[in-house]
């Protein structure tokens, strides 16, 4: 679940995720492509504005960090292996 707001003026917007868990991050590439990630473990991805999600990838990511307009970093692991570092590009 997520909350969006339309604009500064009006309130927040309860949005379903497409599956239960807790969020550890949410970061947008823009204004409508946007990864989350949650703790049970699950990688969603919005491609507008975080009106809709869709599962890309069931793994654990504990932050993500913006490299630039179409990549990303995150550290996490996908199963009980150790931590390591994943690359998204908006073209992947």
């Amino acid at each position: 679940m997520s909350f969006h707001i339309d604009n500064c003026m009006s309130q927040w917007l309860l949005q379903p995720w497409p599956v239960s868990g807790s969020v550890y991050t949410i970061k947008f590439f823009d204004s409508n492509y946007g990864l989350a990630s949650l703790d049970n473990p699950t990688v969603i991805r919005t491609t507008n504005g975080g009106v809709n999600w869709q599962v890309i990838t069931y793994m654990r990511i504990y932050d993500l960090q913006k490299i630039n307009d179409s990549t990303m970093y995150g550290n996490g692991r996908p199963t009980l292996q150790t931590d390591r570092i994943y690359r998204h590009s908006i073209k992947d």
